[in-house]
Order: structure tokens, then C-alpha cells, then sequence
């Protein structure tokens, strides 16, 4: 359940805490650090409102992951990961078009630009764009320029796609606390295993049925920030297309403790991305391990109209089962059909059926569950048998 998952990354996040305790009692004054750095996660926009995060860290480390790393290696860039020298108060600068923005980091070190107002930008042709981002004190070895990338949905866009993570598209074992650890310590983005034809199904979702169209999708998970560089290395390795990422904050400072909960957390962001795009409907997929079911029966209660359809992956027992078909069965008269499937290939159907996606794609999908089924049990004694070599 999705408090397992939470007390495990918020004890990720309590050792941090302490880390971060014993460097600051020592902190010299920004001017005389070295290796200060902007970690940008991705961003969006709808041309004139803009959504963007990120961090300032002190020498963050730069992950190479590698087919046959060893258990302690990958252990190594765990640890590393959660283990990140922060800095508070820091201005960071973002430049767009012409008008300057400035925000200034929290006590984990990260900052937030939420903007309204902003100068047109041309969104029905622009998909991927940069932005630059700078440090408003600098040091010497530091960059002057940070590019961000920011996503801007083009206005033929049919619908956009919000989906969770961790078993939905990310094999994570979220509700059974000893395989999840294992799956986070040992494993890393080109070992962690894909849910059989995920990357068909969202790529078709993403191409929707006309020529030219880009249907945006978004990621949202109660996974930590800290494993960002990992969750945009697996969707490029296992070819799932990219998208703006909104995971959470699992720190632990003064003013919070882990962070909003899971429930708490999606439907706030949630929300976010549908204001930023009123007139486009959504695709919500999720899993039956977690919340999903409930957040997602919120969101249309709160978006009648909005939803196109809801997909819930069936990875649960028989009692949790009776509990989503309860929640299906309570918006039965919104005309927002929800589903729990047993796999890629049902809610491939289903959308095809109702034009999301084209027919021919459905074998894509077929396909790709049959490869990804072969090749799983030879994955899995690979990563199982990785070589004990130092890290």
C-alpha cells in the first residue's frame, strides 16, 4: 500500500535530514563554495503559464548506469542519490523571452516557478524547448548558464495523458516493502523492468490518430525528486516517451515531515496540470495498489466533462479488487468509464475502439508484450547473477 511506500522514502529522506544536519553546522557562506550546481527537472507551459522545478546542489553526482553493475554499485548510486548536499536560500534566475523571474530555494534546496502572465510563446509550433536558468550569486566554477527543458503541449493536441508510475509503468512492488527495497538499492534504470507494453501503448497515445498530432503525457508519483535522473534514464532506455515528471519532497525540515501524502500530493498535482490546459481533455492511468482509484474518482468529480477515460492496473489481491470495482461503480453516471485491466493490451483496446489511438497499433502493442515476456525471466537472472565487482 502507498503507506509502505511512504515509510520507506520518508526513512530515505530521515537519514538525509541527518547528512544534511552535520554539513550545515560546517556550511562556509555561499561566494566561498565551490561546485554549485542547478539540477532542473522538466517543466511545462501552455505559452503563457509555466510550471518548472528543480534544485541547486553542491557537486551533484552524475550516474552512468550500466547493464551488468554490480548489487554494491548500484547500492553506491542509491545512497548517492539520497544523499545530496542541498543549498537554501540560493536565487536562481529563469529567463523567458525577454522578462526575468527569480525564486529562491527552500530548506532541501529546492525552488519552484509557477508564473502566470508571461509573453506569448508560439505553442502551436513549439513541442520541446530549452530555458535558461543561472544562479543569481555565482562562484567562479560555476556555470553561467543552466538550460531546462520545458514542454509546450501544440494546440492540435487531442487529449493529454496522465499517468502514475510505480505499477503502472515501472515494475516496483509497491505494496510488498522487502521486494521494493530491493528493487530500489540493487537495481538500476536499465535493469528495473517496464510493464509489458507500456512503450507501445503511450507512444500510440502520444501519436494519437491524426497526422502531425502530439498528445502531451505526464508522470505524476509519490516517488522522491532524488530519483529523477533514474526515472528519465529508464524511459529512455526502455523507449517510453518523456514527459514532465511531478514526484514529491520527501525531506524532512522544519516546516514539513515527508512531505504531503500520497493522496494529498497527485491530486494537488493533478490539478495543476489540468488548469494549465482547460480545453484539453484527459486520459488517467494508473494501478489498484495504491490510491489511483480514489484520486482519480475525486478528479472527476472535480473536472466533470474532463475525463475521456480511466485505466487502473489490476495488481492487487481479491479485496482490494472489491474496493475498486466499488469506486467504478460510484461514477457510473459521469460517463467516465474506468477500468481495471489485467494488462497493456485491454486498455489498448478499449482506446483504440474509441479512436485514441489507431487500430494498427494494437499489434504493436501485442507484440511488445510478447518480446518484453520473453525476455523477463532472462532480465531478471541477469540482474540477479550481476557480478560482485567493487563499485
Amino acid at each position: 500500500m502507498s503507506s509502505v511506500k511512504n515509510a520507506f522514502f520518508n526513512l530515505l529522506g530521515a537519514i538525509e535530514e541527518g547528512f544534511d544536519a552535520v554539513r550545515n553546522r560546517f556550511r562556509k557562506p555561499l561566494q566561498k563554495i565551490k561546485g554549485i550546481r542547478i539540477v532542473p527537472y522538466t517543466g511545462f507551459s501552455n505559452g503563457t503559464s509555466l510550471f518548472l522545478k528543480g534544485r541547486v546542489i553542491r557537486n551533484p553526482f552524475t550516474f552512468t548506469p550500466r547493464d551488468r553493475a554490480s548489487r554494491w554499485h548500484n547500492l553506491r548510486d542509491t545512497y548517492r542519490r539520497f544523499s545530496t548536499h542541498e543549498m537554501a536560500g540560493v536565487q536562481v534566475e529563469l529567463r523567458w523571452n525577454e522578462s526575468l523571474h527569480i525564486a529562491t530555494t527552500d530548506e532541501e534546496g529546492y525552488f519552484t516557478f509557477q508564473l502566470e502572465d508571461l509573453p506569448q510563446s508560439n505553442s502551436s509550433v513549439m513541442i520541446w524547448g530549452k530555458l535558461d536558468l543561472r544562479l543569481v550569486t555565482q562562484t567562479a566554477d560555476e556555470p553561467a548558464i543552466t538550460a531546462a527543458d520545458i514542454l509546450i503541449p501544440p494546440t492540435s493536441a487531442q487529449f493529454g495523458v496522465i499517468s502514475d508510475i510505480d505499477d503502472t509503468v515501472l515494475v516496483s512492488n509497491a505494496t510488498h516493502k522487502l521486494r521494493m527495497a530491493k528493487l530500489a538499492f540493487f537495481y538500476n534504470a536499465r535493469t528495473r523492468l517496464p510493464f509489458e507494453g507500456v512503450a507501445s501503448f503511450y507512444q500510440a497515445l502520444q501519436k494519437g490518430t491524426s497526422a502531425g498530432v502530439f498528445n502531451p503525457i505526464f508522470y505524476v508519483s509519490s516517488s522522491p525528486w532524488n530519483l529523477f535522473d533514474m526515472l528519465t534514464e529508464f524511459f529512455n532506455w526502455q523507449k517510453i516517451p518523456q514527459g514532465p515528471l511531478m514526484l514529491k519532497d520527501i525531506g524532512i525540515s522544519r516546516t514539513q515531515v515527508g512531505g504531503a501524502s500520497h493522496h494529498t500530493h497527485k491530486l494537488a498535482q493533478i490539478k495543476l496540470i489540468m488548469s494549465m490546459y482547460p480545453n484539453l481533455p484527459f486520459i488517467l492511468i494508473g494501478d489498484s495498489g495504491q490510491h489511483d482509484p480514489e484520486i482519480y474518482r475525486q478528479v472527476v468529480l472535480d473536472y466533470p466533462g474532463r475525463i475521456l477515460a480511466i485505466y487502473i492496473r489490476d495488481v492487487s489481491k481479491d479485496k482490494r479488487d472489491l474496493e475498486v470495482e466499488t469506486i467504478i461503480s460510484s461514477i457510473a453516471n459521469s460517463s467516465v468509464p474506468m477500468f481495471l485491466i489485467p494488462d497493456t493490451e485491454a486498455a489498448a483496446q478499449h482506446a483504440a475502439a474509441n479512436g485514441w489511438i489507431a487500430r494498427e497499433e494494437i499489434s504493436e502493442v501485442k507484440e511488445e508484450i510478447s518480446e518484453t515476456k520473453k525476455d523477463v525471466s532472462s532480465s531478471i537472472l541477469q540482474s540477479d547473477n550481476m557480478t560482485e565487482e567493487k563499485g
